[in-house]
């Protein structure tokens, strides 16, 4: 038979000799780290101070530059004249120039889920887009012309309605620019 030994010692001294080793550790680390927070917070003390300084002197230059000379007074004559070539910059854009991305801002603030946009022309000559799509119902159609005509920029034209094979509803939109705000 083989005799049974039993270990009586305890794992404490072991702990004993870790926990210092550790606790030392941990102080040293909490140390470096408040160290190295402390010279950030510092160092970006001193940027903003540099900043301020700098926002300071731009600031009196600004006030400085505040001597504006005195208008250039126009005759009547001179007056008539930039208020024909305004007008005739204003014919120019009219016929160049289509505001597409204020439009389609426009239908997609006021275009319902239900609706599908199927054809889309732009005119540039009358300045005008021709919106042609298909809705489930009449109700959605007159919300969307509705919402079209709430941007105040367009004037709406509702061309055609039509029932399609019982189940929809196919329409034909014609908006114009409005040229008030050029």
């Amino acid at each position: 038979m083989k005799p049974v030994e039993l270990n009586f010692q305890t794992r404490q001294p072991l702990v004993d000799r870790f926990f210092w080793g550790t606790m030392i550790f941990l102080v040293l680390l909490a140390g470096t780290l408040t160290l190295m927070n402390t010279t950030v917070f510092f160092s970006n003390e001193a940027y903003l101070d540099i900043l301020k300084k700098q926002i300071e002197q731009k600031k009196m230059t600004s006030e400085k530059k505040t001597d504006f000379p005195p208008l250039k007074q126009y005759t009547p004559r001179q007056i008539e004249s930039l208020k024909s070539e305004f007008q005739y910059l204003k014919n120019l854009l009219k016929k160049d120039m289509f505001p597409l991305s204020q439009f389609l801002d426009a239908i997609e603030m006021a275009i319902p889920k239900s609706i599908i946009i199927n054809e889309l022309a732009l005119n540039k000559g009358d300045s005008s887009l021709l919106l042609k799509g298909e809705s489930p119902d009449a109700a959605s159609v007159a919300a969307f012309l509705n919402g079209l005509k709430a941007s105040r920029k367009f004037s709406i034209d509702f061309n055609k309605g039509s029932v399609v094979g019982g189940s929809g509803f196919s329409f034909e939109i014609i908006a114009h620019w409005k040229w008030d705000d050029v």
